[in-house]
């Protein structure tokens, strides 16, 4: 009797697109991250995306929360693109409150423009 193979786990591990000071334009290394991001959904068929957009402290809390919203919906925009199902895909503007690093350098934040792309089983039901 030969054994079957067992499909591969799901790897867990955040995708990370970094962006310019207010822009939601992704670049070409953000989109070589993106292509990762298609393979694993396309791999595991049971799997969704949830995509926290994110922003430095500069500006007020509600620019920083539409700009995080429009990365995150620039990301699962190239990835519906991609052929991937919007209702495999779910953004989460986070704004200001997930800091990777200090504000108070321009290295921390160009750090924290970001999005975080989770790829994760899911939900029964």
């Amino acid at each position: 009797m030969e054994a079957q193979s067992q499909p591969a786990a799901l790897p867990n591990q955040d995708l990370t697109l970094y962006f310019t000071s207010g822009s939601a334009e992704i670049s070409n290394y953000a989109q070589d991250v993106l292509a990762l991001v298609v393979n694993l959904l396309n791999n595991f068929t049971n799997a969704v995306a949830v995509i926290e957009g994110h922003t430095d402290s500069i500006g007020d809390i509600s620019s920083n929360k539409a700009i995080s919203e429009s990365r995150a919906a620039a990301a699962k925009n190239h990835l519906m693109r991609k052929g991937i199902a919007p209702a495999r895909l779910s953004i989460v503007a986070m704004g200001t409150e997930k800091p990777l690093e200090s504000n108070d350098t321009p290295e921390g934040r160009s750090r924290n423009r970001r999005v975080v792309i989770r790829v994760v089983a899911a939900a029964p039901g």
